[in-house]
Order: C-alpha cells, then structure tokens, then sequence
C-alpha cells in the first residue's frame, strides 16, 4: 500500500463551456463544500488553485500548470476536486492524470461527489465511462454554443469587438459607421496608391503629412494597447509600415461588405483558428469608405506588383506583362541606345536568370499591339452588342444549373452525415448505460459506421466537384462594365494607365516565332482581358 502525506491541494474550475450553470457548481461552492471535505479529514490545505473560464478539454490552465509545478517540486500530496468533470473533460487526457501521472508521482487523487479515489482502486471501475461521458457533455455543449453562434454569423448580427477597422467607428448597436477622423485617412490611401502603385510612397506620404498610424488611434478612442503606444517617439507615431497600407487595401469591409465567421477552430478541443472558406458575406451592409471601381484598381495593382523607382505614368503596363515561357513577371527598365548612347530604349524583359529563353519586347511595339487589340474589341463588342449580351447569358444559365445541383447535394449529405453522428452518439450512451445488449450495440456501430463512411465519400466528391465547377458570376454587372470602359476609350486614352488596368488582366510575351526567328521585332503577345476574357475571345472567332 502506498503513504500519502496530507498536504492538500483543492483545484476548482468553472468554464464557459459548463453553460447556464446553478450556484451549487460556482467556483464559491466549489471551495467551500472541498474546504470542508479537507478539514474533516483533518488533512492541511496547501493552497487554493483556481482556473475561472477555461475550458475542461484544454489542460494548458494556468493554476492546473501551477498545481503541476508544485507537485514536481514535491509540494503536494493530494489533490482534490469536486468531480472529475472539474479535472477535465477530455477523456483520453483525464484518464492519463488519474492512472498514470498522479499516481507515478505518489499523489492521491479525489473526485468527492464521483466517489472516486485513487488510494481505493475497487471502486474506479466505471470512471472511464464517466469521463467520456463529461467529454460528451462538452462536446454537446460546445456543438450549441457554435450553432448559437453560427445562427448569429449566417444573420451578419454585429459582435462587440475590441475596436473596429481602422476608418469605421460604432453606434450604439455596434454597427459600422465612418469615422469622422480616420475614414478619410483610409480614402487618402486608396487615391495615393492608386497614383503612385507603391505601398512604400504611400507610406512616406502619409509621414510627411505628419498622419499617425491606426495603433494610435486604437490607443487613443479605445484603450487598446495605450500604455504601449504612448511610449512610442513622435517619429514612431508617424511612420507607417507597408504591410499596414497593403493590410487596408485588401480589406473589401471598406466596401460597406460585413464578413463574420472568418476563422473556426477544427474542433472543441482545440483553441486554435483557422481561416473559414465559408465564411458569411454581407455586401452593402454599412455605408462604404471606397467604390467599388477604386478597390478594384487599387488591389489589381497590389496582387501584381511591389513598388518600383520608375514612375508609374510611365511604366504603364506595371505588374502586366510576363514571360511566355517561364511565367514570371517581366522587368521595365530604360536601355541605352548604341546610336544615340541616351537611354531612350524602353523595354520589358524577362530577368530570371532560369530562363532560357530570354523573352523582351520594346515598349513602342508592345503600344502598337495592345493599342490594335482594345480599339479592335471596342469596335466588334459595340457593334454586335445584342448578340454579345445573348451570348455571355448562355454561359450564365449553363454555370447557374452546376452550382445548382451541387449545393442542393452537398446540403443533403451533410444533414445526413450530422444525422448518423446524432445516432452514434446516442447509441454510445445506451450502451454506457447498460441498455442494450453488447451485440446489439456491435452490430448497430458497424451499421452506422458503414453508412458514415459512405456518406463522408459523397461529401468528399460533391466538395471536389464544387471546387472545379464554374465559379458563377455576376455577369450582367459584367457585361455593363466592359460596355460603359470601352465606349469611354479612344484613340487618344487607350493607352492610359487606368485603362489598360481595368481592362486588361496579364500580358505574356514570347520575343521569338519559330518561323521568322531571323526577323526583328517578331512577337508573340497575348492579351488575358480582366472581364470575361474566355467569352469574349469565343465571341470574336464567331464574328
């Protein structure tokens, strides 16, 4: 038999998780009903170890850390809780401090109201049982709390968070609203950026205007993070990052669009987050910072390109033009003339060194082409308008009918799937609870396991279909767009930068044609429209 000294240790927990729990469960309760237990034993109370609000699946508590380093350094004896539910909730992680850790380390364990104890081993049958059974209970719980939630998300219902996006502010509801000081800041950065293509320019402008960065706004109307800010320089104040102005570039909440749900965990156990590809979107929700055409032009511009020393009025293409044969992106530099010895031989260049190709083309030439290919579509789009709206709505009703009966079968499976889990859950607890016979209980798992797995293919290939199928768009906004951008072009703005970015999506260039290798300025440019580009060109070997 094994001695235990009477140094005590009473480990309380309330999470959460527990839900709606009644007085007699409180962290108060907890102490009192453990105190008196300890003393009637006449044992002495080491210290009181106290986790309020952490979860029963997650070990990593700080007073159950504390209590862990106590127990290494010899401090404890015994430990004691009200219920095994208050060590944990986790049944795999409960069981391993209950029959290997507390014992190894000479420790008794005591569940009081489970009568469990591990100096009497006779009676600690059925505590596995009833640790998966607590291990249900917080997954159950955990399942509500995220359909409360999840039900809250899917209605784009507002959350109190710490502060909101740098621009907005909130009203009583903690809705979004502009912010008076801050919205026209974050106005200023799209028009900037716009302008110049560079997140370091826009950056060094906003120090020269002496504009502090978002944290010290957060410090300031919010508290967040004040102490820390207000220790900052009056230089450190002013000067802003680049990610940061890439950071609200991105952002389409500036758009007046709510998203919610963006980040989940894998499961009840873990605390970790995750970005949610199904995350809910709210478009026009609040009142918007940018438009929609700003946004665009400034994140086109941003998924392409880093900031560059050559002006961007005259770097047109910026970000555009890539190599035929290796994919990257080209680089625009001024040549020097072996004629005139002045750099006024402007050209694109494919600069990775991996290539063996070595693609370039002059910038005069690659004017002349794509300067040809707008004016062209411009002329054979608004010509043939009615048949080119006919045409592109025939793609929109193919698209809509795929998205259609893949939603409507991955929504039937996956209730089915939650369903089959109800099932097995329950048939565990009636079987935990003697029930049903132990053959009725093997044959009806194999059932269900057999059903699930079936279920969870479906599911795999409905969600591998979705991904590959059509991405259906907004088409007739489409369409209106590329009709209002190319009855604003002519002659002498196509060649513009805005223009070019609205319209055109990549270029790739091969400097070479197998044919007429030996000819000078023999290029193989094609031009990838930024809307409708698979339709368009369709159309036009139609026309």
């Amino acid at each position: 038999m094994r001695l235990f000294g009477t140094y005590t240790a009473i480990y309380c927990r309330l999470s959460r998780d527990d839900g709606n729990v009644d007085e007699s469960q409180s962290i108060q309760s907890q102490k009192e009903v453990l105190t008196d237990y300890v003393n009637n034993q006449g044992w002495k109370i080491v210290d009181y170890y106290v986790d309020d609000g952490y979860s029963g699946t997650d070990f990593n508590r700080p007073s159950f850390q504390r209590l862990l380093n106590d127990i290494e350094a010899g401090r404890i004896n015994i430990v004691v809780t009200k219920d095994l539910s208050r060590l944990g909730r986790n049944y795999i992680q409960t069981g391993y401090y209950t029959e290997e850790y507390f014992p190894s380390h000479q420790v008794r364990y005591i569940a009081v109201n489970d009568n469990f104890d591990t100096f009497n081993e006779d009676n600690n049958d059925f505590v596995p049982f009833k640790n998966i059974i607590n291990e249900w209970y917080a997954k159950d719980i955990s399942k509500k709390i995220r359909f409360t939630l999840d039900n809250k998300a899917k209605n784009g219902e507002p959350r109190n968070t710490v502060f909101p996006i740098f621009g907005y502010a909130y009203n009583a509801n903690y809705e979004r609203i502009p912010d008076s000081e801050t919205a026209p800041i974050v106005k200023m950065i799209f028009e900037e950026y716009i302008k110049s293509g560079s997140s370091t320019k826009v950056a060094r402008l906003l120090k020269e205007r002496k504009i502090k960065i978002p944290s010290y706004y957060n410090a300031v109307k919010y508290g967040y993070n004040k102490e820390k800010v207000m220790k900052l320089s009056d230089e450190e104040l002013i000067t802003w990052k680049t990610d940061v102005i890439r950071d609200i570039i991105a952002r389409n909440d500036y758009l007046g669009t709510y998203t919610t749900a963006r980040s989940k965990s894998k499961n009840y156990k873990t605390k970790k987050r995750y970005e949610n590809e199904n995350a809910y979107v709210f478009e026009n929700r609040y009142e918007p910072l940018i438009d929609k055409d700003t946004w665009e032009k400034a994140n086109k511009i941003l998924k392409r390109t880093r900031a560059g020393l050559i002006p961007l009025e005259d770097n047109i293409y910026k970000g555009l033009v890539m190599c035929a044969d290796c994919g990257r992106v080209m680089k625009y530099d001024r040549k020097k003339n072996p004629a005139s010895k002045e750099f006024n031989f402007l050209r694109y260049y494919c600069a990775n060194k991996d290539c063996k190709e070595n693609n370039s083309i002059q910038k005069k030439y690659l004017n002349q082409i794509v300067k040809d290919e707008i004016l062209n579509l411009k002329d054979i789009i608004l010509s043939h308008k009615d048949e080119f709206i006919e045409f592109v709505n025939q793609y929109d009703k193919k698209g809509r009918k795929i998205e259609t009966d893949v939603e409507k079968d991955l929504h039937v499976y996956q209730n089915k799937n939650d369903e089959i889990d109800k099932y097995i859950m329950q048939l565990f607890e009636q079987n935990v609870k003697g029930n049903i016979p132990k053959s009725t209980f093997e044959m009806m798992m194999t059932k269900y396991n057999k059903e699930k797995k079936f279920i969870e293919e479906q599911l795999k290939q409905l969600t591998k279909l979705e991904q590959q199928q059509l991405i259906i768009e907004d088409y007739e906004a489409k369409i209106n767009k590329l009709i209002a951008l190319l009855e604003s072009i002519n002659e002498s703005n196509v060649l513009e930068y805005d223009i070019i970015h609205s319209i055109i999506n990549y270029i790739t260039i091969s400097s070479r044609n197998l044919e007429n290798y030996q000819r000078k300025h023999v290029y193989n440019v094609t031009i990838v429209f930024s809307v409708l580009d698979a339709m368009i060109k369709e159309f036009m070997k139609n026309i």
